[in-house]
């Protein structure tokens, strides 16, 4: 069991550790194409993000580890229906996180507002709930390879697209917005993959009852889940509430990012551990 839980937490871990370290690497590309402005933008924007993310799941993930289990034959056609109502869910929030978006562009990229707003919000939309269900699936089926996979081919993508429209097509704080939204795709289109390997389409007819039991039991865990922003990416946030210079945000961005590569080391012992507790 230690053997399998070291090994699975090496994969998480170098799966994810990997496209960062080459993002560190290509710094050197990009930096002169940047601005405090343009770190100060994509921070901020990044932290509105991660706080509307924590509610799009509805904290259903708790339902998920329990159905999957108590329920070992059955799990399965709870979690559809679960998928389904989440697909609901998503284009409702989705839509309203966009707005939220939308307002919360700085002053200093008001020329890309509603661009910003779209390439940020598609993800909510569209990918997020499928990712979760496939994500969710590999973890508790002890299959590490599809989510190693999937990070690392997101995070190279995501680099290489980085170093594109910054440093080849003079892009400034946009080329990370068009980078996660290609990278998604990518992570998206592994996630359907698993999805219709294991036939975990959604169920749009789902039970209410059902519904509603859930609801009980994954709302009150939702706190739990925004502990981690609050940790994470939250002091971005702050300071644009105080309304510090966008630019000012920007320096404190690029050092504070430093952090959160070595935070995915304990992740990746919590992901693989997860399946055997």
């Amino acid at each position: 069991m230690l053997r399998k839980l070291l090994s699975h937490a090496a994969i998480y871990g170098l799966s994810a550790q990997l496209p960062r370290l080459a993002g560190v690497l290509a710094l050197p590309l990009i930096t002169q194409y940047l601005t405090p402005t343009d770190y100060g933008v994509a921070g901020v924007i990044t932290a509105y993000y991660s706080a509307l993310l924590v509610m799009m799941s509805l904290g259903f993930t708790v339902v998920m580890d329990s159905s999957f289990a108590r329920h070992p034959t059955r799990f399965q056609w709870i979690w559809r229906q679960l998928y389904g109502f989440l697909t609901y869910w998503s284009l409702l929030y989705g839509l309203l996180c966009m707005g939220i978006i939308y307002m919360a562009v700085p002053a200093d990229a008001q020329d890309n507002r509603l661009l910003i707003t779209l390439l940020t919000g598609a993800p909510l939309l569209f990918f997020v709930v499928t990712d979760l269900f496939g994500g969710m699936y590999c973890l508790h089926s002890q299959r590490p390879l599809p989510i190693a996979l999937r990070s690392f081919l997101m995070g190279g993508v995501n680099v290489i697209l980085t170093i594109y429209f910054i440093a080849g097509l003079k892009m400034g704080y946009m080329g990370w917005f068009y980078a996660s939204l290609l990278s998604s795709v990518v992570g998206f289109v592994v996630s359907v993959y698993v999805i219709a390997k294991q036939g975990l389409w959604p169920i749009f007819n789902f039970k209410w009852y059902r519904i509603r039991h859930s609801l009980k039991v994954s709302l009150p865990a939702v706190p739990h889940g925004f502990s981690f922003f609050m940790l994470d990416t939250s002091d971005r946030l702050v300071l644009d509430v105080l309304n510090v210079p966008v630019g000012r945000i920007g320096l404190y961005n690029v050092a504070s990012n430093f952090g959160i590569y070595f935070s995915s080391a304990s992740f990746a012992v919590v992901q693989a551990a997860t399946p055997c507790i």
